[in-house]
Order: structure tokens, then C-alpha cells, then sequence
């Protein structure tokens, strides 16, 4: 519970700073360009799926799964997220191996209930 709690934080946070903190959300756009985009709505989409989660095993529950991709793919013409990013390339004062980064994939048509 306290992980599963440190994670809807994060992302509640990091979501209410893009779309509260202009200084915020510009140095996210420049610090990953092209993948800004894809990194924003990976952060709405974890935000939104663990704030309406009821049970400790973590299920998408099928209405808020629905709305978001109803968002995602209708309002914004997008079936899949992909971020890939390693950290190295973004931020230059990182040390430690130039391979360490994410690699995050949402494809809505895959997902299932």
C-alpha cells in the first residue's frame, strides 16, 4: 500500500505541476522534446487509472480504462503511447551506465478488461 500510494502521488504531483507550473512544464519540453507528448500522457493515464483503483491488485477498472482511451484516441487521434528514453541523453549530468532509461509502451487496442 505505501508503494502503491508513493506512485498515485508521484504522478498526481507531476501532473498538477505540468498543468499548474508553467516553469515546470517548460523544462520538461525541453529537456525531452519530441517525447514531452508521449511522457505527458503516460503521466495523465498512470495518474487517472491509480487514483480510481479500489484493491491492492492494481485493475484498470473498465469505465476509467474507457474514458481515457476515449480521450487519447478520439480527441487526440492516439491508439498508442510509446516513450523511450534514456536518461543520458536527456540529462546530461547523469552518471552511471548511458543504457539506464524507461521504455514504456500503451497500446489501447491491446489492453484488455
Amino acid at each position: 500500500m505505501v508503494e502503491l500510494n508513493s506512485f498515485k502521488g508521484i504522478f498526481s504531483v507531476t501532473r498538477e505541476m505540468i498543468e499548474m507550473q508553467q516553469d515546470f512544464q517548460l523544462f520538461l519540453q525541453k529537456k525531452l522534446q519530441d517525447n514531452y507528448v508521449a511522457f505527458e500522457h503516460i503521466i495523465r493515464f498512470f495518474r487517472n487509472v491509480l487514483n480510481h483503483i479500489e484493491t491492492a491488485d492494481v485493475k484498470i477498472k473498465l469505465d476509467d480504462f474507457i474514458k481515457q482511451k476515449d480521450y487519447l484516441s478520439k480527441a487526440q487521434h492516439i491508439s498508442k503511447i510509446s516513450f523511450v528514453m534514456k536518461y543520458a541523453d536527456y540529462f546530461v549530468e547523469r552518471t552511471g551506465s548511458k543504457e539506464y532509461g524507461l521504455d514504456i509502451v500503451i497500446d489501447f487496442y491491446a489492453l484488455k478488461e
